[in-house]
């Protein structure tokens, strides 16, 4: 008889199954279907055309024979991606009305709580791809690519959650000092 429990399978002999379907559900709370499937698609052009301006600046800075040229094309990159971005996201995906300098400004907090470790991370990956899997002139691009899996779950959320969150307005009366004497 096979003792062994499927991670998945309901049962009493999985206590563990219910758990993993809560945390599941939980976390797909914060993907609704339609906010997400706009978000991936804006995604899907702001990647492609972000990556293209990575790798041209790249491409180009190399031929100069700059030292980790692929560095000094991150930032100007970035900047022209996270405008375009901003816009994309905020006409598209989160529908969000007036507000443009908030947003905008929250906008870059997210990417640049971002840009820090991904500025460590790409040089240390970069190396990495060229020592252990002997990538060669590629592993710049490869890096960039890997990061950007993760760039796009964490700035989904740092957008839903901080950049594009609806203003909250207080109700009416809401921080009104009493200043008469006959308080009920």
């Amino acid at each position: 008889m096979d003792t062994q429990v499927n991670a998945l399978q309901p049962g009493p002999e999985n206590p563990h199954w219910l758990m993993k379907i809560r945390l599941i559900a939980g976390l797909a709370g914060h993907f609704p279907p339609g906010l997400f499937l706009r978000y991936l698609l804006v995604g899907v052009w702001n990647t492609v055309v972000g990556f293209s301006i990575y790798a041209l600046i790249t491409y180009y800075l190399t031929k100069t024979h700059l030292p980790a040229a692929y560095m000094y094309s991150v930032a100007p990159s970035c900047f022209i991606n996270i405008t375009m971005a901003f816009f994309l996201y905020k006409w598209f995906v989160f529908r969000t009305k007036g507000n443009y300098w908030r947003e905008y400004r929250r906008t870059m907090a997210v990417y640049g709580s971002a840009f820090i470790p991904a500025m460590i991370a790409i040089p240390t990956l970069t190396k990495l791809l060229e020592w252990v899997f002997h990538m060669g002139p590629i592993a710049p691009y490869i890096a960039n690519a890997l990061l950007t899996v993760v760039g796009v779950i964490y700035t989904f959320l740092g957008y839903k959650k901080y950049s594009f969150k609806p203003v909250e307005v207080p109700p009416a009366g809401a921080g009104v000092i009493r200043t008469d004497s006959t308080q009920p």
